[in-house]
């Protein structure tokens, strides 16, 4: 009986061990989903400020820009919608397991959020990047462009969500359609070089002229005047050149972040179990990130003409003589 005495108290340690290990686990989910929650309503409340604001006034209506962010604000929207749903698959996965039409829903949403972002920023950098050269040829079909290139888009994502969420939860794992369908998938992640070429492409190059001509009406545009200048430069008529350098650049990283959460987050699941360094970086990454997604709303709203100013005369006005005033007393 004594030789079992060892093993028997090396097992007492090694459950120990184990159920503090896993208690600091639950630790840090907990604080992970408290976190993440807290900027998914910060990014909410920002993405919802933004489409009240779009769609309160037709002039910000008929800005192709405008039209562009509305759509990735509702994708940003349904996932931080879907939020709640993935916090109860973390800590309730039975509910899931046991449900599939409601498990096939919340991966199905999470699909659809993490293509249309990308794919609709894709299509806002193509358009900066034509809005910055009034001489090209398919400027004049903008408005053709985005309603067939959105709806198009939109039936695309679909459809590859919904094949992908089939797949997920039907196919047997390790399966040749299950391989093929990873494959696939990661291959479409591949496209984010594409799209952080777009980005600093059509943000950061200078436009050729600082005089444009767009269906017979000639616009005069200042680069110098930071309050009349937009995202891309547009105005109704929807040609202008770019804005100041800095503030492009700083839309420029910040949505590349952005956009980089989706592989990251695969990333950080590839490498959970991998008790090194890369875990951790992966993890900081994804976190960076998800501050970015939340920055991300109103940075569009201070980067917009139009929308900065809308909001400046929506809010209260205040002497600002007298606040140096009293500053200074």
């Amino acid at each position: 009986m004594g030789d079992y005495d060892y093993p028997l108290e090396y097992n007492n340690f090694t459950d120990y061990e184990h159920q503090s290990e896993q208690g600091h686990l639950e630790t840090s989910v907990i604080v992970n989903i408290v976190v993440q929650t807290v900027l998914k309503v910060i990014g909410l409340t920002g993405n919802i400020t933004v489409v009240c604001v779009i769609f309160r006034h037709s002039r910000l209506r008929n800005n192709i820009t405008n039209v562009y962010i509305l759509q990735r604000t509702l994708t940003e929207g349904i996932e931080a919608i879907t939020f709640p749903l993935l916090i109860m698959a973390m800590t309730r996965y039975y509910l899931y397991w046991n449900n599939k039409a409601v498990l096939m829903l919340v991966i199905f949403l999470a699909l659809l959020r993490s293509f249309l972002s990308e794919w609709v920023l894709v299509l806002m950098t193509v358009d900066c990047y034509l809005a910055s050269r009034p001489q090209h040829h398919s400027l004049q079909y903008r408005w053709k462009i985005l309603k067939l290139a959105s709806v198009v888009l939109w039936l695309a994502v679909t459809l590859l969500a919904v094949l992908r969420t089939l797949t997920l939860v039907y196919l047997p794992y390790g399966g040749d359609l299950m391989m093929l369908n990873h494959l696939a998938f990661w291959l479409f992640a591949l496209v984010i070089p594409l799209i952080i070429c777009w980005v600093y492409i059509s943000f950061l190059y200078p436009p050729k002229s600082s005089r444009a001509t767009v269906e017979g009406s000639t616009i005069t545009t200042n680069n110098t005047n930071n309050t009349t200048s937009t995202l891309i430069g547009e105005n109704e008529e929807g040609n202008a050149p770019l804005p100041p350098l800095p503030r492009t650049l700083i839309l420029a990283v910040v949505t590349t972040a952005t956009v980089l959460r989706f592989p990251t987050s695969g990333l950080e699941m590839l490498f959970n179990f991998m008790h090194n360094y890369i875990e951790n970086v992966m993890v900081a990454l994804h976190c960076i990130f998800e501050v970015c997604f939340a920055v991300n709303p109103f940075l569009y709203m201070w980067l917009q003409g139009d929308l900065r100013q809308v909001l400046m005369k929506s809010l209260p006005r205040r002497n600002f003589a007298n606040i140096l005033l009293e500053s200074r007393s």
